[in-house]
């Protein structure tokens, strides 16, 4: 066969291909976990059983986040302002406990799907625009997201390429549909939302001059994703959990926000070191955000120094991340690298596109997308963090397809409790039996009818000797009787006196 006659531009919808790849190394890494019973109480049990609620037209109560008992549980946005679940709820009709993993990955698509319009509408060149959507399919926050159940705000991250493709082109009205899509998705994009608009103003200023009447429309968003954001943390979701937001905890800089805004003001070096060194004391902390600086630059994010607009639009998420006083969310695991998908990849774009010579833009491109790719998969394999589990991130171990313990066997003892049964489940199977009124993690019991739990599969929220002796006090009960039990699996029933 000669291949000297086979060109690039004999290739078919090259785009269609690439999604379809990426696309399939997606379902690969999200479904398989959720059939293989990797996924978790928390968070996909807990959003399995909002989207039930909502779909049946009752309020979120979650059951499953704080070990409360009775009508005391909290409502859902309580917790995070989010309302992505009351969009989608119909699809739990035709999807079931597969929703939202569906929609998360549609919604990836979708946003690959805006990139390649935003570069072909601006560049007139789909080859180009091809290559720079395969670049930010490729990027480590899309895996790591989907290798750890769903979250609304990966879903409205990927809106914002539709954002600024509509920003371009002034097209305000469509322009406000997503960008209320984002600020909504989850209370904290809405403070993201207010650094990208005002890294937009900064870039339109620096390459078409002030235009007043632009400017005036972005402010106008600024001050409304502003007001949202101060209202939801100060107002709506402590009115739901009856105390204050639960997630901005830096106690690494003050006991609360005045304090925070004072150290930074008063000691900036202090903030600044934060942002690469750890403020605890433990081994297993050190050096996963240098991890997450070193993945960065090889992905790509090295053009945002080129262009520091793009920097300034990922600081919210460098601060939320690096401050926090969790260091599960510092480094480049679960969903809290997924912003940096979109942002990273409109400044490869805006360098390569705007200041590298048309002669090696492909070629540039090429490097950039290899290193990308490479340090995902690398990644995949091996990380800092000491909760990294490759079996559940990397598609391409052959870890993640074994699994230890008969699936089938496991499916069919669920489908033996009644769909309105009160039940207590294991984490790693709340997320398929959430689909109800009632669902509580072991070991919250409450009131519970039923009771079901793996031997074979991690237990989360107690150590293993624990799980044990609580496995034996209630295989022993006079107040439980086993209904089944399998060599993975036991299923029990209370006894009504």
């Amino acid at each position: 066969m000669n291949f000297s006659n086979i060109s690039y531009k004999t290739i078919k919808h090259p785009a269609l291909y690439v999604l379809l790849f990426f696309g399939a190394t997606y379902v690969l890494t999200s479904i398989v976990n959720h059939y293989n019973f990797r996924t978790h109480g928390f968070d996909l049990g807990i959003y399995n059983k909002v989207l039930y609620d909502y779909a049946h037209f009752k309020p979120g109560i979650n059951t499953l986040y704080n070990f409360s008992s009775g009508d005391s549980y909290m409502n859902i946005l309580g917790d995070h302002l989010e309302f992505i679940p009351v969009l989608v709820a119909p699809l739990y009709y035709v999807f079931g406990n597969y929703t939202l993993l569906i929609v998360q990955i549609a919604a990836i698509l979708f946003g690959a799907i805006g990139v390649y319009r935003l570069v072909k509408e601006d560049s007139g060149n789909s080859y180009f625009a091809t290559g720079i959507m395969a670049f930010f399919l490729s990027l480590w926050g899309i895996n790591s997201a989907l290798s750890f159940d769903y979250h609304n705000n990966v879903v409205g991250t990927m809106f914002v390429p539709w954002l600024f493709l509509y920003w371009k082109k002034e097209n305000w009205n469509k322009f406000t549909i997503f960008y209320f899509l984002i600020v909504t998705s989850k209370e904290n994009m809405a403070l993201w939302m207010v650094s990208i608009l005002i890294g937009m103003i900064i870039m339109k200023w620096l390459k078409d001059g002030i235009s007043f009447e632009h400017i005036k429309k972005e402010v106008g968003f600024v001050i409304v994703a502003s007001i949202y954001f101060v209202v939801a943390l100060k107002l709506i979701i402590p009115s739901f959990n009856s105390g204050d937001y639960m997630h901005f905890k830096f106690n690494a800089l003050g006991k609360d926000m005045t304090d925070v805004v004072r150290t930074i003001l008063t000691h900036p070096q202090r903030a600044f070191e934060l942002l690469f060194e750890s403020h605890h004391k433990g081994v297993e902390s050190f050096g996963i955000k240098s991890e997450l600086h070193f993945v960065v630059l090889l992905s790509g994010g090295v053009m945002l120094i080129y262009r520091p607009y793009w920097l300034l639009m990922l600081l919210p998420i460098y601060f939320q991340k690096l401050w926090n006083d969790d260091y599960a969310r510092w480094g480049i695991n679960y969903q809290y690298s997924i912003e940096f998908v979109p942002i990273i990849t409109l400044a490869v774009y805006d360098v390569v596109s705007n200041s590298v010579n048309k002669r090696y833009r492909y070629s540039v491109l090429i490097v950039v997308f290899v290193m990308s790719f490479m340090t995902n998969l690398v990644t995949l394999n091996s990380r800092t963090s000491v909760w990294y589990n490759k079996a559940e991130g990397s598609w391409s171990s052959s870890k993640h397809y074994e699994v230890p313990y008969d699936i089938d066997e496991i499916n069919t003892v669920l489908d033996m409790i009644p769909s309105n049964a009160r039940l207590s489940a294991h984490a790693r199977l709340l997320p398929h039996v959430a689909d109800r009124d009632r669902i509580y993690q072991f070991p919250n019991i409450d009131d519970a009818e039923y009771i079901v739990y793996t031997l074979n599969l991690p237990v989360w929220l107690m150590k293993k000797d624990m799980f044990i002796e609580k496995r034996l006090e209630l295989e022993t009960s006079k107040q439980w009787e086993i209904i089944k039990k399998t060599p993975d699996v036991i299923l029990l029933k209370k006894i009504l006196l």
